[in-house]
């Protein structure tokens, strides 16, 4: 006798999940959590369209309960907008008054919020002003005030705005004595800013050999200032060791070398870039221009806004460039 096994039923797939059910046309909607109170002052200080306004959001980070550890970014976040302002000119002093306020509101004081504050004195006040405002800080807390890179970085920034060397040597001093800043990178290229804005090349290549890790910004910094002092030597020295050449550096060596009536080597240096596979823009098509004008032959030509690529190419005549609307010509014979 044969005996066969029972037969089991097919397992059974489970059910595709169902969509949650509506709710009925007369229900509402449940609502989505509301946002937070930093969240909702944030956006209220971003649309502030005036200074009372600003008062205003300012009372109610004071009077609301808000998060402690968010009122510092709060209050930094006020000053930036208030930089932004298109405050009056008269009284000139009454924006930082009240931002000096705003920081003093807090305690302990901030050193974040005290960088905002350097950076709101830069933007909207004279050059200078931002020193006399780093003296205040540093008295009003007895010297005790901790302080981030970026704070000497807005004095070295002013300092260039104010073309005062010896407001930029003040700004690299105070970084080395509170803290050894002036190994901090961000702090080092704005030295080397604010020195060759003042005109003094060699103490910004002394900053610049002195620093451990060179970035782009560092290696530009010192190819445009050796290229605006005329010492296109120096400059092209510095120029062959960057490691990554931008824009602004095959800018400077091109107008460098067309300012400075070296005329074919603007033009070697413009053919290099267009190999390198640059892209061109209106300075540097200017000193390409200008050195061609030194030669004697330059020819441009309107085309309209076609939809051609730039294209370049070597030829006995030269090279074509497109930029915008226009296509030049260009002779290096």
């Amino acid at each position: 006798m044969v005996h066969l096994a029972p037969r089991h039923p097919p397992a059974r797939l489970p059910a595709p999940p169902q969509p949650p059910p509506h709710p009925p046309a007369d229900q509402p909607l449940p609502l989505l959590p509301p946002p937070s109170l930093t969240s909702m002052l944030l956006a209220a200080v971003a649309a502030s369209p005036s200074l009372p306004h600003l008062r205003h959001v300012h009372a109610l980070v004071v009077r609301l309960p808000v998060p402690q550890t968010s009122v510092p970014f709060l209050l930094s976040r006020l000053l930036r907008r208030l930089a932004a302002l298109p405050l009056p000119l008269q009284p000139a002093r009454a924006p930082l008054r009240y931002a000096a306020a705003v920081f003093s509101s807090l305690s302990p004081p901030d050193p974040f919020l005290a960088t905002a504050l350097l950076r709101f004195a830069h933007l909207t006040q004279p050059p200078l002003e931002t020193f006399r405002l780093f003296s205040w800080l540093r008295r009003a807390r007895g010297g005790e005030l901790p302080l981030l890179p970026f704070a000497f970085s807005q004095l070295a920034k002013s300092a260039a705005a104010a073309r005062s060397l010896p407001s930029a040597a003040a700004a690299h001093a105070v970084s080395i004595l509170l803290g050894g800043f002036d190994k901090h990178r961000f702090v080092e290229n704005s030295l080397i800013g604010a020195y060759v804005a003042c005109g003094d090349v060699g103490a910004a290549r002394k900053v610049f050999d002195d620093m451990m890790v060179k970035d782009e910004i560092s290696w530009t910094s010192i190819v445009v200032a050796y290229s605006k002092s005329g010492d296109m030597g120096s400059a092209e020295e510095v120029f062959v060791q960057c490691p990554v050449k931008d824009m602004v550096a095959w800018t400077a060596m091109v107008t460098g070398y067309a300012q400075n009536a070296m005329p074919v080597k603007a033009l070697e240096v413009f053919e290099q870039m267009a190999a390198a596979g640059m892209a061109i823009d209106e300075v540097l098509l200017t000193g390409a221009t200008s050195a061609c004008a030194q030669l004697g032959a330059v020819r441009r030509a309107h085309l309209g806004s076609g939809d051609c690529r730039t294209e370049w190419f070597r030829k006995e005549c030269g090279c074509w460039v497109r930029v915008g609307g226009y296509v030049c010509q260009v002779w290096s014979h």
